[in-house]
């Protein structure tokens, strides 16, 4: 008999297995939360089973921040790009260019800029797709 290699990555059914078991795992601890209301699931979780996945599974979905409706996040992510600039030569270029700050104002005019052709699209907002052309039919 051969030796067989140890694989370097885990088996694909074993990884799917896992997701699929901690998914079940997460809604049990849901289900005896709703039954009993002294459980949280997260704590239940933890107490019956060692699995970290569960926890992920369990947290509640949020919107995600945006640096427009968030002003802490926007000085912090400046502040963050001003740190890049020693090893980063697009973080340089960026804090060399041109730095407007709006200070929550609805509109603001600046005669010496021309009005941009492309359309204004909010962060975290889907792009909208253009077609240029029709597509012809292939024969």
């Amino acid at each position: 008999m051969t030796p067989r290699p140890i694989p370097l990555r885990p088996d694909e059914n074993v990884v799917n297995q896992r997701a699929v078991a901690s998914l079940v795992r997460a809604a049990i601890a849901t289900g005896i939360s709703a039954i009993d209301k002294q459980t949280h699931p997260q704590e239940y979780a933890k107490r019956v089973w060692d699995d970290h996945s569960v926890d992920m599974v369990l947290r509640a979905a949020v919107t995600p921040a945006s640096l427009a409706g968030n002003a802490a996040l926007a000085r912090v992510s400046a502040a963050f790009l001003k740190t890049l600039v020693p090893v980063s030569a697009g973080a340089d270029l960026l804090d060399r260019g041109v730095q407007l700050n709006f200070a929550g104002a609805a509109q603001i005019n600046v005669p010496a800029i021309a009005v941009p052709t492309a359309t204004f699209i909010a962060e975290g907002a889907p792009i909208p797709v253009q077609r240029n052309r029709p597509l012809r039919r292939r024969r």
